[in-house]
């Protein structure tokens, strides 16, 4: 089945799964060119079925500090007005 696995939501195809596909109706259908083709594998070495391992990530900081101040930002707001709501009621 060709499932469109990375689509916006608001494309009318990303939900729609074809059995058989008839690439002349399909090409018509998502309005874009496509070539007679397929991608066969001559064979599978049992190594290309595992998953990557040995991948290293490099975190960057900057994203991850951008976070911290704006959710430290958001609970400093609510506990100043929570606290400020305390002191009108009591009142």
């Amino acid at each position: 089945r060709l499932i469109e696995s990375q689509g916006s939501g608001t494309s009318p195809l990303a939900s729609r799964r074809y059995g058989r596909l008839d690439l002349g109706a399909f090409a018509v259908e998502i309005d874009k060119p496509l070539f007679p083709l397929a991608l066969v594998a001559d064979s599978i070495s049992p190594d290309s079925t595992r998953l990557a391992t040995d991948v290293r990530l490099t975190p960057s900081s900057t994203p991850h500090l951008s976070y911290a101040y704006q959710w430290f930002s958001f609970s400093a707001v609510v506990v100043i007005g929570f606290m400020l709501l305390l002191r009108k009621v009591s009142r």
